[in-house]
Parts: structure tokens; sequence; C-alpha cells
């Protein structure tokens, strides 16, 4: 509890938020404590299309991170936790990683949107997906 306690303190306010590694003993807790939607990558260091898709993704992490109150986080699939969490994401890995999902409710952890499951060719792509998927009344307000 007392690592709970910590991960939310360092979490702050949303807009605020740095890209948070999401740990499977902390998720639920740090998800509902920060109370806004959540754009999450599911990767491995291991993967090479993971390795790939990074350049896409901290795009579009930027973005989002700069212009909207989306907390950002990244589950992990080569830390111990990282499997099992994933596998709570019906339907997730069905198209391997990288994946990038939805949270619209915090309060529903895994109630989600698939984003985007690697496909994206360029971070622009993968933003113009996030704002058809995912909450567009939220992310329309950004500045790009």
């Amino acid at each position: 509890m007392r690592s709970t306690a910590l991960l939310v303190l360092a979490l702050g306010t949303a807009s605020a938020l740095p890209v948070v590694e999401l740990q499977k003993d902390v998720y639920e807790v740090a998800l509902q404590e920060v109370g806004t939607p959540w754009l999450i990558e599911i990767y491995s260091g291991m993967c090479a299309s993971c390795k790939a898709y990074a350049d896409i993704w901290h795009g579009v992490e930027a973005k989002v991170l700069q212009n909207t109150k989306v907390a950002v986080g990244r589950i992990n699939m080569d830390e111990s936790g990282g499997p099992p969490l994933a596998m709570k994401y019906k339907g997730l890995l069905k198209d391997g990683i990288p994946a990038v999902i939805w949270i619209a409710d915090p309060a529903k952890p895994y109630d989600h949107t698939v984003i985007d499951s690697g496909k994206a060719r360029s971070s622009d792509e993968l933003w113009s997906t996030l704002l058809r998927k995912g909450s567009r009344s939220l992310l329309e307000t950004a500045e790009l």
C-alpha cells in the first residue's frame, strides 16, 4: 500500500504528468487517482516491431502530453507484471505488440479501445487514429 501512495503522489495532476511506466500492483489505483483518460502503449524492449514503432509512439506521446489533459502510460511486457496485466484486456494481444489503447474512464481500467496495433506508419497517422477512435471531444482542443 505504501508503494501505491508514493506512486500516486509522484503522479500529481494529469496535465503535469510524465509518461508513467505502469506496474501491475498499482495499476488500477494509479489510473483512478489521476482521474483522467489514459493513452497506454504495450511494448517490449526485446521486440523489433516495438523498437521500430518507438519514434511513432514518442511523436504522439509528446503531442498528448503537451496539448491535452490525457495521462500517458506504458506497460512493459518484459517486466514480470506486464504480461498478466496486458492479458486482462480481452483480445488486445491477438495482433501482438506494440499496441496502443485508450482508457476513457479510469474507474473502468479494463474497458478499453484499441487505438493501434503497430500498424501506423507515422505519428500523424497514429494521432489521426487516436482522434477518430479515442475521446474526440477531449482531444480536439489540442493546438497542433
